[in-house]
Formats: C-alpha cells, sequence, structure tokens
C-alpha cells in the first residue's frame, strides 16, 4: 500500500509519502496534529497538507512478483516445478493483493 497526497499545486502530480500508517488517525499521530509539510517528488515544491488529503492505493504487481519468485524457487525441481511454484505464488501474490486492497478501503474511508 502506498500513501499519497492527491495532487502536487505546481505541477500536478501524486506525492507519495515514506510513511505506511493503517489510518488516517495514525497518520495524525505521526504528524502531531492535523496539518504537515511535504516536498514535491517531481518538482520539489513544498507545501502543507492536511490528513484528509492523503489517500492509499494498492501497490502495483503483487501476483505478478508472486509468481515470479514462486517460478524461480521452482527451478530446482526443473520444469514441472517451474510451473508449480509460478501457479504457487501468483495465488500468494493474489491473496495478498486481496488483503491489500482491504487496507487501502479501510485507510481510504478512515477519518
Amino acid at each position: 500500500m502506498r500513501l499519497f497526497v492527491h495532487r502536487c499545486e505546481n505541477c500536478g502530480q501524486k506525492i507519495y509519502l515514506d510513511v505506511v500508517m493503517a489510518s488516517r488517525s495514525q497518520l495524525r499521530q505521526h504528524f502531531q496534529g492535523d496539518y504537515f509539510y511535504v516536498t514535491c517528488n517531481h518538482c520539489g515544491f513544498r507545501n502543507i497538507f492536511n490528513v484528509n488529503q492523503v489517500f492509499a492505493e494498492i501497490e502495483p504487481g503483487s501476483p505478478i512478483k508472486g509468481g515470479i519468485i514462486g517460478g524461480l524457487l521452482g527451478l530446482v525441481a526443473g520444469p514441472i516445478g517451474v510451473l508449480i511454484g509460478g501457479g504457487l505464488g501468483a495465488m500468494v501474490g493474489s491473496n495478498t493483493e486481496k488483503e491489500e486492497r482491504n487496507r487501502v478501503f479501510f485507510f481510504n474511508n478512515s477519518r
């Protein structure tokens, strides 16, 4: 899960935060209040934001990463091991993505 401020006022890009919290209340505790400063990763513009302007999104590629890792581990058992390992890895990645979707939903609906 990645947290971001919706748009930089200078360049319009998403500003990703270097923290991961389960809810906005945890984010409030982390920043010790409702407001915090962030410098845009793209243009360097620094601005103040409210924790209610922070949203979560799913980290891309969970099933793909799981399939690749499983396939690499399956190399030890040969071609069939690659197929089985890749399939199992993709299933684990898919379950991880479902859990991450739930975490994203919870964060985005928290206050």
